[in-house]
This record gives C-alpha cells, sequence and structure tokens, in this order.
C-alpha cells in the first residue's frame, strides 16, 4: 500500500482544506513545532484505520477548539496497482465512501460500514470494538509509522507484521558498496558532531540551525502568548457587551413589569387587602427598575459625553483652522496698516519741513519790513 493524496478539513488546527500529494520516492512535511504536522498523519491513519461512526472523548477531540464542526478526511492510496479513494466524516452525519479509479474517474465501490471493512481487508489491520483504533489495530503500518513522543518498537508484533516485514526484507548482505556507504555515513557524523557526547559542534551549519530553531521558537511562544492575551481581551469585550444587553433586557422587562403592576393596581383600587399588596410589589419592582434605570443612565451618559467629547473635537478642530484664517487675516491687515502708518509718517514729515519753510519766510519778511 502506498499513500498518494491526502486531504483535510475541519480537523483539529486545520478548519480550511488542506491538500497533500505524495511522491513517489519521499515527502518531507516540515515545520514548527505545534503546526499541524502529526495531525496531518493522525487523519490519514483515522481515514484508514477507524469507523465512520466512531463516538468517544477521543472523537470529540477531533473537531476544531471551540467549535461543532464535523471532521473530515480523504486518503488516495494504491494496492496492487489499483488506486483507491476512501472519504470519512466522523460526529454529524457520519460517512464512509470508497471508490475506486475505473476508467479514467472514480467510481463508488462501497459505502458506510461495508466501505470501512474494505479498506481494512485492502491495507491490512482489525476494526476496534469500539473508540478509536490503536498501534495493534493496524497492521503492517505498525511497523513502519511511529507516532511521536514513542522511543520504542513494540515488545511483540503479530504474525500479519513479521510475515509482511520478512516478505519484504528477505535477506541483508555486506558489500563494498555498503561498507563505503557506512564510512560515508560516519564521516558526515563526525562532521556535524562531536565524538564524544553527538552534540553539534560549534558554529557549524547545523549548531546555527539549532540556534535559529530556538530564536524561530521563542519567537513563536512570544507570539502565541500574545494571541493569547488578545483572545482574553475579546472574551472579556464580548462578556461586558453580553452584561449591557442582559441589562437593557431586563429594563425593559421591568419597566414593562412595573406598567402591568401598576394597571393591576389602578383595577384593583376598591380592594383594600389587594391593593396593599400589589403596593408592596409595586414598591419592590419600582426599586429594582429605579437600580436599572441608574445603570441605563450611566451607560447613557458615558456614551453621550464620548459622543460629546467627539463632536468638541471636531468642533475646536474647526476653530483652530478658522483661527489660523483670521491670525493670518490679521496679520495683513496689520502689514498693511504698518505699511500705511510708514507712509503718513513720511508725510508728515514733508509737512512739517514745508510749515519750517513757510515760517523761516514769514520771518525773514517781518525782520525786512522793519
Amino acid at each position: 500500500m502506498k499513500l498518494t493524496q491526502l486531504s483535510v478539513k475541519k480537523w483539529r488546527s486545520f478548519r480550511k482544506e488542506v491538500n497533500i500529494e505524495f511522491d513517489d520516492r519521499i515527502t518531507v512535511i516540515s515545520g514548527p513545532n505545534e503546526c499541524g504536522k502529526s495531525t496531518l498523519i493522525e487523519a490519514a491513519v483515522r481515514g484508514l484505520f477507524d469507523r465512520h461512526t466512531a463516538r468517544g472523548r477521543g472523537v470529540e477531540s477531533l473537531r476544531p477548539w471551540g467549535s461543532l464542526l464535523a471532521p473530515e478526511v480523504v486518503v488516495t492510496f494504491r494496492v496492487g496497482g489499483e488506486r483507491y479513494q476512501i472519504k470519512k466524516r466522523f460526529l454529524d452525519q457520519p460517512m464512509s465512501e470508497l471508490s475506486r479509479w475505473i476508467g479514467g474517474k472514480w467510481e463508488l465501490i462501497a459505502e458506510g460500514d461495508a466501505a470501512d471493512r474494505t479498506v481494512l481487508e485492502l491495507v491490512g489491520g482489525a476494526m476496534p470494538r469500539s473508540g478509536l483504533s490503536e498501534s495493534k489495530h493496524h497492521g503492517i503500518v505498525q511497523a513502519l509509522w511511529v507516532p511521536q513522543g514513542s522511543t520504542e518498537f513494540p515488545s511483540a508484533w503479530n504474525a500479519e507484521v513479521t510475515d509482511a516485514l520478512e516478505a519484504a526484507i528477505e535477506t541483508a548482505t555486506e558489500t563494498a558498496e555498503t561498507n563505503a556507504l557506512e564510512q560515508q555515513i560516519r564521516d558526515e557524523h563526525l562532521q556535524r558532531l562531536t565524538r564524544s557526547q553527538g552534540k553539534p559542534r560549534k558554529n557549524s551549519e547545523l549548531a546555527r540551525a539549532m540556534e535559529e530553531l530556538r530564536d524561530v521558537k521563542r519567537n513563536y511562544d512570544e507570539i502565541v502568548r500574545q494571541r493569547i492575551a488578545l483572545e482574553e481581551k475579546f472574551g472579556r469585550l464580548k462578556e461586558y457587551q453580553k452584561e449591557i444587553r442582559q441589562i437593557e433586557e431586563d429594563y425593559r422587562e421591568a419597566k414593562q413589569r412595573l406598567e402591568d403592576i401598576e394597571e393591576q393596581v389602578k383595577k384593583a383600587e376598591e380592594h383594600r387587602d389587594l391593593r396593599l399588596s400589589m403596593k408592596d410589589q409595586v414598591k419592590q419592582l419600582q426599586n429594582d427598575y429605579d437600580i436599572l434605570s441608574k445603570r441605563l443612565t450611566a451607560i447613557q451618559d458615558t456614551q453621550k459625553a464620548i459622543k460629546t467629547a467627539r463632536e468638541t473635537k471636531g468642533v475646536l478642530e474647526t476653530n483652530r483652522e478658522q483661527l489660523k484664517s483670521d491670525i493670518s487675516h490679521e496679520k495683513a491687515v496689520q502689514k498693511k496698516l504698518t505699511e500705511e502708518l510708514g507712509a503718513k509718517r513720511k508725510e508728515r514729515g514733508r509737512i512739517e519741513s514745508e510749515v519750517s519753510t513757510l515760517r523761516d519766510l514769514l520771518h525773514a519778511r517781518d525782520l525786512k519790513h522793519k
């Protein structure tokens, strides 16, 4: 069996559809921690080995966080030269459809429980009695796939696994080519890692890469922390909005109840005992109404204050522009008046000079007549 394609949607961290095509030789899925690499492999395993009707806490954990979305997976694979495709949806409206590539298109060959069983017959494995499957249910795959966190191989495999491995491996011999390859591997190992402890050599490309990886991890952790803080703020904001809506609803209900009670009191004025009892209820409701009214008034006052502040800001900005214009105009007027004053002063000097000249003439004439 060989995987050729994988499509995952609404599965843990993958809300939107993610598609992967596997190379005939080798495919590497790389990325930082917690980006979903193991989730993709898990989805392929669930699509091949689990009942589409499986239930339980483990199946519920496949949903994207905080949602009620139904996880979906499509696994395309080859067995014995034939191409197959299994589609599964878990939890809500569970579905399982197995198709085979026939005549240039996919033809449905089984669905429901029959599709689940047929896939196991093709790839090998066993159906769990309940819940999600474990490694022991995965047939030969349990010898080829080691989940993250596993450090040891199973102490014992069933006959199906061992027979398949023996058929695949058959014999191993030592040759000059294998010895040269082993020596090359050892040389490459010593170039990158210390001989004594197997740690990356200082200033080596591997050491720098690991340091960069640690920097990326620190940056990623900081981004996650900031995102969590932002989500908490959004959560508190939603709670405040919800509280305001609840207060407004309580206010409307209290007002309506008060109006209803007042109407009943008005109709029951002739019945003293009933009227007294109703008055107590009205008093309590009036208190509730007053409290809610004050809280609503405070909210409205705050909203009005914000609106007024915004309007005042706009007016001040308009006035500032007008003042700038007025100042520019006054400067122009002042400049003009200064120029006119200078002209007047020159005129005044000219007149005073002429008057002085006339006085000198008059004085000279008086002296002449004497």
